[in-house]
């Protein structure tokens, strides 16, 4: 999360340099490999970091926990993602590629936001 917050302050989509964003991933990564987490690793260490670096960590990181959805529609690659899965192995699994649309990737603003707005806000399309 770390990471994310410095990627999002300095609003660069492109790859992170700043040393602290780094070692918070390594950080995890080296846990996660079972390294002491406060020294570096050459084997298990990243040299730079991207968004989609760091959306793979929190897939690997959080695979259980029912993040992925949003972590993919905050970074705006939910569409990307659902239809770069492959169906063709079992042609029984629905195929949800087909009938995702384009509002699926914002989250409702919530009722209290929008009636404390006055009038201001309205909600996103498709809810």
């Amino acid at each position: 999360m770390h990471a994310e917050a410095i990627w999002r302050v300095a609003g660069s989509p492109g790859s992170l340099s700043d040393p602290d964003a780094l070692e918070a991933i390594n950080m995890v990564r080296r846990r996660g490999y079972s390294k002491p987490i406060n020294m570096p690793d050459p084997t298990v260490d990243l040299t730079s970091i991207s968004d989609q670096s760091i959306l793979d960590e929190r897939k690997w990181e959080l695979c259980w926990e029912g993040h992925r959805w949003h972590d993919l529609v905050r970074f705006g690659k939910l569409k990307e993602a659902v239809l770069s899965i492959n169906y063709d192995h079992d042609n029984q699994l629905p195929r949800p590629d087909l009938s995702i649309k384009d509002d699926m990737s914002f989250f409702p603003i919530p009722q209290s936001q929008i009636d404390v707005g006055n009038g201001e806000l309205t909600q996103n399309p498709g809810y």
